[in-house]
Parts: structure tokens; C-alpha cells; sequence
């Protein structure tokens, strides 16, 4: 598979222009295994990046040429696609962008996650996720790329806070990503009839430094959620709370989506 494609990526904090060809390899070894190959050479282009940000970095790269290989495995068992219930999926995936590849961009990330799913009751499914996440330079380069690094994202991540509000943040109040990320949640899922309910304990963090999981700084954001079986999988609407809310943020966060959160 090749995708040629420009993009552009509008963040708090910068805006990325991009132009990426991406030829992929997918195979799949077995009816729950399959792994992944992928090549990137592209060409980004940050604006829009507050001073406050750029002064955090050393050797502040604007744009430039990123080349980068990496592959990754998804051992997936679980019992149904759109809504599980049983058993799990892990995932683990690595990259390398720049050293001998070339280009202006040096780092390799590495990531894993595992997801579970727990029938409690006949009524009651317990599902649990973990994801990690690791960044670092490479080849003499002395930072991460801006739009490389891990953040905490809000509707797909920690529930109760905004998209890449959990985390480091500038003297500007923008978000300026990490080197490392966990983020995990609990959740208790109960369907009756075409509606279901849920009531979640979501975590996580980001660090500032390469290989430092930083679990004596986890936020939590609790909330519960509704859902309404369709078809292509639960429409949701879930309501979460932050336990320690950044500044400038509202004391909750409502996220809408198509299928399970996990």
C-alpha cells in the first residue's frame, strides 16, 4: 500500500504542514497476528509555534526532511471488533527517523499497549487498557521533534481533560509534549437492550524525559458514559472529570464518538 498525500496537522501550540508518501507492508501470519513494515520520507513544516515553546528547545527545528523506517505486531483475540468482551488485543510498535536514513529529524519512538476484557457477570464486562510510550534523540540531535512527541489527547486518552492538555505545558499555557507517556483506564460496561452504560476511572501522564514512566505524577479523571447499539458498532457520548484540572480548563469534558473507547 502507498499513500501520497500533503496534510495539514493545526494544534494547540503549532501548525504542521506536511507532504508524505507512506508505503506500508501489512501481513498477516495467523487469524489473530499480523505485523507491519512502513517507510516514511516527507516534508514538514512547522508555523505558528508560540516563542515560549521554541525557547524550551535546543536547536529548534522548523522544517525540514524526516526519513524514518519502523514495524510493529498486533496480537488481537478478541471476541467481537466492534464491541468485546472477552479476551484482548496487544500491540507493540517501533520507529527510527533520520541517523543513517538522513533528513533533519532524529529519533526513535517505541510504543505498546495492551488492552483486556473481562465478562463479570452475565450483564457486567470489565475492560482495561495500558499504553506506554518512549521518544528520544538520536545521532547528536538534542530534541525530539515537536510534532514526535507524546502527548496526552484528550477524547482518545484521559477522558476528563482536552485534547494534549494533560501533560507539560509552556509559560504560554500551550502543550509541548513528551519523551515518555502512560496512559491506561477501567471501565465497568453494562448494556441493556440497545442502550448501555459505563462508569470509567481513566489515567496517565506525560514526562519531559526519555525512558521515565512517570508514576508518582499519574492524573486521574473519572466519568461514566452512555452508549446506543448500532449496526457499525455503539454510538457513545461520555462525560469526564479531571482531578486536578490545568489551568484555564473546564472542570469537565464531553467526547463523542463511534464505537468503544477501547
Amino acid at each position: 500500500m502507498l499513500t501520497v498525500r500533503p496534510e495539514q496537522d493545526d494544534e494547540s501550540g503549532y501548525l504542521l504542514n506536511m507532504t508524505r508518501p507512506q508505503p506500508r507492508l501489512e501481513h498477516e501470519f495467523s487469524k489473530t497476528l499480523t505485523g507491519f513494515l512502513a517507510y516514511r520520507l516527507e516534508y514538514d513544516h512547522l508555523n505558528n509555534v508560540p516563542s515560549a515553546t521554541v525557547r524550551l528547545f535546543q536547536d529548534f527545528q522548523r522544517k525540514g526532511v524526516l526519513s524514518g523506517c519502523g514495524g510493529g505486531l498486533l496480537w488481537n483475540t478478541s471476541n467481537d471488533p466492534l464491541n468485546p468482551t472477552a479476551s484482548g488485543i496487544t500491540s507493540f510498535s517501533a520507529e527510527q527517523g533520520g541517523g543513517l536514513l538522513g533528513g533533519e529529524f532524529n529519533f526513535y519512538k517505541l510504543q505498546g499497549g495492551v488492552k483486556r476484557y473481562h465478562r463479570i457477570s452475565s450483564q457486567i464486562v470489565l475492560a482495561s487498557r495500558l499504553r506506554l510510550g518512549f521518544a528520544n534523540p538520536v545521532s547528536g540531535s538534542a530534541a525530539v521533534p515537536l510534532f514526535e512527541r507524546f502527548y496526552a489527547r484528550g477524547a482518545n486518552s484521559v477522558r476528563g481533560y482536552g485534547r494534549r492538555r494533560l501533560g507539560p505545558l509552556s509559560s504560554a499555557n500551550d502543550p509541548i509534549g513528551g519523551r515518555s507517556l502512560i496512559e491506561g483506564s477501567l471501565e465497568l460496561r453494562r448494556p441493556l437492550f440497545k442502550i448501555g452504560g459505563a462508569l470509567f476511572l481513566d489515567f496517565g501522564q506525560v514526562s519531559l524525559h526519555s525512558f521515565d514512566v512517570p508514576l508518582d505524577d499519574l492524573r486521574f479523571a473519572p466519568g461514566f458514559g452512555v452508549s446506543y447499539a448500532t449496526p457499525v458498532g455503539p454510538i457513545r457520548l461520555d462525560l469526564g472529570f479531571p482531578l486536578d484540572l490545568p489551568r484555564g480548563d473546564q472542570p469537565w469534558q464531553v467526547h463523542f464518538r463511534i464505537g468503544q473507547f477501547f
